[in-house]
């Protein structure tokens, strides 16, 4: 049976940290994972992790989609066959939350700079 995708957060005293599994990595990498499926694991995670919920969590996750999405590259660079993390500071999150004015654009652009994956 084929490894399904997925998402996950755990939470720190530094902040919170996003995996993604080897399948959705793959996903993302080869264009199978459609943004807006992605945006719904997002915030579920973020849900389940009690961080983030409704509109908020709705914005700076679809964010995180699409910043994914224009990452690939790094991505592909990082991965190492099982999948890549986002470590993300509990400040680095307030300054997410101030860009969501800007919407999802707001917020992609605020990330670009320092949202980078890490080998698992």
């Amino acid at each position: 049976m084929a490894d399904a995708e997925s998402i996950t957060i755990t939470t720190n005293w530094w902040g919170f940290d996003m995996v993604m599994n080897e399948k959705l990595t793959q996903d993302i990498i080869s264009g199978t994972e459609t943004t807006g499926v992605l945006t719904g694991a997002i915030v579920t995670a973020f849900a389940y992790a009690g961080i983030l919920t409704g509109g908020l969590a709705s914005i700076i996750g679809g964010a995180f989609a699409v910043a994914f999405a224009a990452k690939v590259f790094e991505i592909k660079l990082v991965d190492n066959g099982n999948g890549v993390h986002w470590p993300i500071t509990w400040p680095q999150l307030g300054l997410l939350l101030a860009s969501t004015g800007g919407g999802i654009p707001g917020v992609v652009l605020g990330m670009m700079g320092w949202l980078h994956p890490f080998r698992m």
